[in-house]
């Protein structure tokens, strides 16, 4: 009975950054959306940048880095053209065997790769359902993230939000944040076990001040 039923909004961190706008796209009762480290690029074209990004701040060399995205452009060219899953698998086997990948690396991708979740995943671009609604979104990036990185993706956040046309909403980046919104040094995905902090205040801060801004 507390509740305000007119400003019940939506907050997704990630792949639920994903899922919101999915929800607000198929109902117009979504008051707003918070949308925290929320992919907006096609997700091919982040999952390529991922990888690098990732295999860097773990030490990876250059050569290493070249080798693994021009592998991964394989795969998820596969994934992207081959609709069927048991067809796209048989076609990542052969392609792993002529790189002389061992069984357990394809045993390995095969799980990751090859299921209808990631070729869906392969292929969506989060754009076109950001369209689809025009509730106030407030978008936040960590300046610091290797999962989703603000340099790709807050640009076309930011052409979206104006294309919408709703004044109410902002995409920021917080400097000196990982991916979870915490401060970090390495910013890897090995350093996110080591932090104390659950998410920077900076962060809770913004969203308070928005959300108080939106809903007096």
């Amino acid at each position: 009975k507390d509740m305000d039923r007119k400003h019940i909004g939506l907050l997704g961190h990630s792949e639920g950054g994903i899922i919101a706008p999915l929800v607000a796209a198929q109902n117009d009762r979504v008051a707003f959306m918070i949308l925290l480290a929320a992919p907006i690029i096609d997700l091919y074209d982040l999952l390529l940048a991922q990888d690098s990004l990732v295999a860097k701040a773990s030490g990876s060399k250059r050569k290493e880095i070249d080798d693994l995205i021009r592998t991964n452009q394989h795969l998820f060219g596969i994934l992207r053209s081959v609709p069927d899953t048991n067809e796209s698998k048989q076609q990542v086997i052969q392609y792993l065997d002529s790189t002389g990948a061992s069984d357990a690396v394809i045993e390995y991708t095969l799980k990751q790769l090859c299921t209808p979740w990631m070729q869906w995943y392969a292929n969506y671009r989060p754009q076109e359902t950001l369209l689809q609604s025009n509730c106030p979104v407030l978008a936040l990036y960590g300046g610091k993230d290797i999962q989703v990185p603000f340099a790709i993706n807050k640009p076309t956040m930011d052409s979206l939000l104006s294309e919408r046309k709703n004044d109410k909403s902002r995409c920021e980046t917080l400097d000196g944040l990982n991916h979870l919104f915490q401060p970090c040094k390495s910013c890897s995905i090995s350093e996110y076990v080591s932090l104390t902090t659950t998410m920077d205040p900076a962060a809770l801060s913004e969203i308070s001040r928005w959300m108080t801004e939106l809903i007096p």
